[in-house]
């Protein structure tokens, strides 16, 4: 932000009291993001409206609405406890989220359920790739050798958290379908997934790598010829944003994803990514890749061309800057 609008950003961890609060003697607004409502919340939220600092609160993750998270089919893999707990912050996001002056949703999904739950302006920031996630995949890339084992095509699920198990399974059956009429077939799952039962018998051709830092996702990733995003459709994957095929894109990586979330509005079907909303569209799509090395590194570069035009830092700050600032500077300190 700095170096595109002159914007100067200081950050602190909203636990660190003394930071926070001899930050915000000099600052125009306060943007607290992921905060729940309590009593660090409230030392930073009062000390910003005794400054008569503009606050606003930005998030990525719709913890905030009960019904939305509820619908999470997700959940249902997690034990009791693990999701009460995770369930029991909700009012405090929501809560702290209707103190402030403005939000930042990262995804149209999220955006909506802002304006449904909170009368507040709202303003749409997508995720996107950022200077140091492009300067991380650029040193992946040249540190990157050629694949030894030509014959061989990987298809890759990342998984983000435990929480991910049941997107996994959506595709389970057509993944085995595919690894058994493409022998050449390998299945990398890089993160945290459990093998559904369909998979059991492939278990000789499925690597697991475990998580190991975003460079180390990036690498793992460098090492795939298709990624894959299954998502189930419901209420909380249609907040979803598409940062998962950017990540892949900007690897020159194709990618098939679910039609549900920011993807249907980002992945360009057929040319950029394929969307998948039904077995038989992801049979298809999966089919037509392990087929095609040309299609694969057609579609990588077209990804990559797209992403970067379109979903860097620089771009997308262009869309939220202006009317933000503008909105700022008419609240609070100049």
């Amino acid at each position: 932000l700095s170096n595109v609008w002159g914007v100067k950003v200081k950050l602190s961890e909203y636990l660190d009291i003394h930071r926070a609060f001899t930050l915000m003697q000099t600052v125009t607004t306060v943007i607290f993001y992921r905060v729940p409502d309590g009593t660090y919340f409230d030392a930073c939220y009062n000390e910003a409206r005794r400054l008569g600092v503009t606050v606003g609160y930005d998030i990525d993750d719709p913890i905030f609405s009960l019904d939305i998270y509820n619908a999470n089919s997700n959940l249902k893999t997690l034990d009791k406890a693990e999701k009460n707990n995770l369930l029991a912050e909700t009012p405090n996001y929501l809560s702290a989220m209707k103190k402030c002056d403005y939000l930042i949703a990262s995804t149209p999904g999220i955006f909506a359920a802002m304006q449904n739950l909170i009368n507040k302006p709202v303003y749409l920031w997508r995720n996107c790739i950022d200077f140091e996630t492009n300067s991380i995949a650029e040193t992946v890339l040249a540190e990157k050798n050629e694949q030894s084992n030509k014959g061989v095509v990987r298809i890759g699920y990342m998984s983000g958290s435990r929480s991910h198990d049941e997107d996994f399974s959506l595709v389970a059956n057509i993944l085995a379908r595919v690894m058994g009429e493409y022998p050449e077939v390998e299945l990398v799952v890089g993160g945290y997934a459990d093998i559904p039962c369909e998979l059991m018998s492939l278990n000789h051709r499925i690597e697991i790598v475990p998580y190991s830092g975003y460079q180390g996702y990036f690498k793992n990733i460098s090492n795939l010829d298709i990624v894959i995003v299954p998502l189930v459709k419901d209420a909380f994957n249609e907040c979803k944003s598409a940062i998962r095929f950017m990540e892949a894109a900007i690897m020159c990586k194709p990618c098939v994803s679910s039609e549900v979330g920011d993807f249907s509005n980002i992945v360009k079907n057929g040319e950029t990514g394929f969307l998948a909303d039904a077995d038989e569209s992801w049979y298809q799509a999966l089919s037509d890749l392990i087929s095609s090395p040309a299609l694969r590194l057609r579609m990588g570069l077209a990804a990559a061309s797209d992403v970067q035009s379109h979903y860097s830092s620089k771009v997308i700050s262009e869309t939220l800057l202006k009317p933000l600032l503008d909105y700022i500077k008419g609240r609070g300190r100049e």
